[in-house]
């Protein structure tokens, strides 16, 4: 019969490192590998990706909510005017304060809508995948999970840049003999690109790394008591049952194999004087019943 093989499926643990790349080099002897691409533990993978996602949620909220998202700047000439700046949901015009659209007669239309609408998009969804996030730290979750969060940062990442759409508004077109034409990305403008590039790193991280067959904090291992109060499973150690066939390469199953009983013992030690003045002594391990 042909020579056995052995099929083993492989998990990811928290600490073991993923490859990122293709490039393996093995030694002749085969003991040692050399990768000339990046090896970094799945759990800084996990860990890199959850910071990238606050990090561009915030930047994201800040975007939508602060009133110098653009600025149209003044010509040359009339330098000594202050830019004009505006927000999603509000402007500043020329002075400091945060003022309504209609305060400043600014008229709202299709681009600064379109603006405001993925900006909400991306603020609600994100917090939804932040919240995912903070979560998997105590709770494993399964791949195809964390394969719908990467897609869906990589949909949050061109939304948040559409929220730049606010720069076509009318207040930025306008013929003006003061302001140049169109609008410039202010801070909140800034934000949003910052917060493009953080969704679209989350998103490669999340890509690169592998499931995690555990979260980075295990509350429910070996039987201890659970985030939830309900007791953990026993974790048993496993054996490889192989099993061949001879038409058919053999295969390996991981059979799980409970530890053994450890029975509950007594020892009982006598000593007995004889007749010639010698000792005899015997000792006795009873089993104890349960």
């Amino acid at each position: 019969p042909p020579p056995s093989s052995r099929v083993k499926a492989k998990t990811m643990s928290a600490k073991e490192p993923a490859k990122i790349g293709c490039c393996v080099k093995t030694s002749e002897d085969g003991m040692s590998a050399q990768y000339c691409c990046c090896m970094v533990p799945v759990m800084w993978l996990q860990i890199s990706a959850g910071f990238n996602v606050l990090i561009a949620w915030i930047f994201a909220v800040s975007a939508a909510g602060v009133c110098d998202f653009m600025a149209r700047v003044p010509k040359e000439d009339y330098d000594n005017y202050d830019p004009f700046m505006v927000g999603l949901f509000g402007a500043k015009g020329t002075g400091d304060d945060c003022e309504s659209f209609d305060d400043l007669n600014i008229d709202l239309d299709s681009a600064i809508e379109a603006g405001q609408a993925f900006a909400v998009m991306t603020s609600l969804f994100g917090g939804f995948i932040l919240i995912g996030m903070i979560v998997s730290i105590f709770v494993r979750f399964p791949p195809i999970l964390w394969r719908i969060m990467m897609i869906a940062l990589f949909v949050l990442a061109p939304f948040q840049l559409f929220t730049l759409s606010a720069l076509g508004a009318e207040i930025c077109t306008t013929d003006s003999y003061i302001y140049e034409d169109g609008c410039l990305p202010a801070a909140g403008g800034s934000l949003s690109i910052i917060a493009f590039w953080c969704w679209l790193m989350a998103g490669i991280l999340l890509c690169r790394m592998p499931a995690p067959e555990k979260p980075l904090v295990d509350c429910c291992n070996n039987g201890a008591q659970c985030c939830g109060g309900q007791p953990g499973q026993q974790q048993y150690p496993s054996s490889v049952v192989t099993t061949a066939n001879p038409a058919t390469a053999a295969t390996t199953a991981m059979v799980p194999v409970a530890p053994p009983i450890q029975k509950r013992t007594k020892t009982i030690t006598e000593e007995k004087i004889n007749p010639d003045g010698s000792r005899t002594i015997t000792t006795t391990v009873v089993e104890l019943n349960e």
